[in-house]
């Protein structure tokens, strides 16, 4: 009969993993487990102190933060500095998932690099390609505006960019205020950064390196289970069941262990989990 249901199960004093720890920790919307990852969550944890720090300089962390390690230059310019403290240590290892995944909105150009920064709104690339000319590599969107007539300054425009890119900026829309440059978390309604959409983020990123290991149809099944008005623990076994992770003896000889695979209850076939659960006479 079935050996442990958990996602590992031990043999011989080794204990097997059924499935990985990035699977089980996609979401439930995506027909997987939704554990959380620890590691993940911290992340996206500090990649909320990191947010605080570079959108509210005037709070407490942040002039800290800017006053001992980065006076003289902008929070994502900021390096390690010598002797950093473990929290700044933390906070910068989280930086890169907070400037991944923010945008900024353009406002008067001063605040955002053209070739460094997430600027572009609604495109999956946020950055350009056209190689850098005429302006500096560290030029910023505030050469790009004509500030006497409040609107993009189209003839440099098209000297910096490919055609396609220099029509993508200048139908960008520019407030005639032109307020400060302000820094958006495009997955929130409200612009605001959270440790929630941060961690969908990671996991998403996870996810995209790891190869499609189900068919869409079973895909669609897997997210269905989760829906069931059913007890959780028996949309566990039929999540398990349908993805064909139940110890069975087929499944355990498959991985190597040592055992005769006939089901030891009608003695007729090899105990796989179709047979045990569909086609044994004693199911039946």
């Amino acid at each position: 009969m079935l050996a442990n249901f958990w996602w590992g199960s031990k043999e011989g004093g080794q204990k097997m993993h059924w499935l990985s720890w990035h699977r089980m920790a996609i979401s439930k919307q995506k027909g997987e487990m939704g554990f959380r990852g620890t590691s993940d969550f911290n992340k996206a944890l500090l990649g909320k102190q990191c947010w605080r720090v570079l959108t509210d300089e005037n709070s407490l962390l942040g002039k800290i933060f800017k006053g001992r390690y980065f006076p003289n230059y902008f929070f994502l310019e900021a390096s390690a500095g010598y002797q950093p403290s473990y929290v700044w240590r933390s906070i910068l290892s989280a930086r890169e998932l907070m400037h991944g995944g923010s945008r900024w909105a353009v406002g008067n150009g001063s605040k955002i690099k053209i070739w460094k920064d997430n600027w572009l709104q609604g495109h999956s690339n946020p950055k350009f390609c056209s190689p850098v000319n005429i302006l500096s590599e560290s030029a910023t969107m505030s050469e790009l505006i004509d500030f006497d007539l409040m609107r993009w300054n189209v003839n440099v425009i098209r000297q910096v960019f490919s055609p396609y890119e220099a029509d993508i900026i200048s139908s960008m829309p520019l407030s005639s205020r032109l307020p400060e440059d302000k820094l958006v978390w495009p997955t929130e309604k409200n612009g605001m950064f959270s440790v929630k959409s941060a961690y969908h983020t990671l996991c998403n990123t996870n996810l995209s390196h790891l190869p499609t290991s189900s068919s869409h149809s079973l895909s669609k099944l897997l997210k269905r289970i989760w829906f069931l008005h059913l007890l959780t623990r028996v949309r566990n076994f039929i999540w398990r069941l349908a993805k064909n992770i139940i110890p069975t003896r087929g499944n355990l000889s498959r991985r190597g262990v040592p055992l005769d695979t006939i089901c030891p209850l009608c003695f007729q076939e090899s105990e796989t989990t179709d047979h045990l659960f569909m086609i044994c006479p004693l199911a039946q």
